[in-house]
């Protein structure tokens, strides 16, 4: 199977197959002239009625050897199309739709995602990443046909989501410590919210100005106090800068952002390998015609 180097390698080519084949035949030319140059000083005697003869048997067998290879390169090349075809519309379509609605979801509506999926459920109020495909694909034959260095680019995939699982809950009870303390020194008060570091967590990775105002509405704090709107916003300004400081956060930070790398990595090479399909066994060139 190809690997994703010869994979690069051949989508340029089939992207520039006209500049391709115009060089190996100027390749091939100049070989036969070549050839040509070092033979055409060789002096050779033959009976010119061989000559005929000569020509007959190796125009045969020259012309059996080619209708031979020729029926067998199409047979095999409309084999490898069909599975290749296959592999697209089974395989790598599905992955990349995949991807890309999650990678748009995950770039606008919901940037730190409490919940991931990797099977097929309700989607939640705050729409979050479902990763099912893969998981189908492993269960049933499909998985035999992936090539080594996409299976490979999957684990690593998989394995960035786990850090990135990990130090979301690391951070958001790191966070929801750091609040309460924020508001015991400030207000001598706390938050009474069981779940404040996961519900807040979202807001304070993107700098959100709004974290408290809800649960001041709420009176979840005890005791209950009341708190101004310019105060809210400075507590709000503070929990932001001091939660930006913890370890946890900063560790939260770099590994969404290598969860993202990794998704990166498998939307563009799923999309070299759908592009090469359709250039090399589909004949699409991706104009308008």
């Amino acid at each position: 199977m190809l690997n994703q180097k010869i994979l690069k390698t051949n989508l340029w080519f089939y992207k520039h197959k006209k500049i391709s084949t115009l060089a190996l035949i100027v390749l091939i030319l100049l070989i036969g002239l070549i050839i040509f140059k070092l033979f055409s000083n060789v002096e050779v005697t033959i009976n010119s009625s061989w000559f005929g003869v000569i020509g007959a048997v190796i125009g045969a067998l020259v012309g059996g050897m080619v209708t031979l290879f020729a029926s067998v390169y199409v047979h095999n090349n409309q084999l490898k199309a069909k599975s290749a075809v296959h592999r697209k519309n089974t395989i790598y379509k599905p992955l990349y739709d995949e991807l890309m609605e999650n990678k748009i979801l995950l770039d606008n509506e919901n940037p730190y995602p409490r919940y991931i999926s990797f099977r097929e459920a309700p989607q939640t109020l705050i729409g979050h990443p479902q990763y099912t495909v893969w998981e189908r694909i492993k269960k049933d034959s499909r998985y035999l046909q992936v090539p080594t260095f996409l299976t490979s680019k999957f684990e690593c995939f998989y394995e960035s989501i786990n850090n990135y699982r990990k130090s979301l809950d690391k951070a958001a009870n790191d966070v929801q410590i750091q609040i309460n303390e924020i508001l015991q020194n400030e207000y001598q008060t706390e938050c009474t919210i069981q779940n404040l570091g996961e519900s807040v967590i979202n807001k304070i990775m993107v700098k959100n100005e709004k974290i408290m105002d809800s649960y001041v509405d709420m009176y979840a704090l005890n005791p209950r106090i009341e708190i101004s709107q310019e105060d809210v916003k400075q507590l709000n300004e503070k929990i932001v800068l001091q939660c930006w400081e913890l370890e946890s956060v900063k560790e939260l930070y770099k590994n969404k952002n290598k969860w993202m790398a990794s998704q990166g990595d498998l939307v563009e090479t799923l999309k070299d390998l759908i592009l090469y399909i359709n250039l090399k066994y589909e004949k699409q060139s991706g104009k308008y015609y």
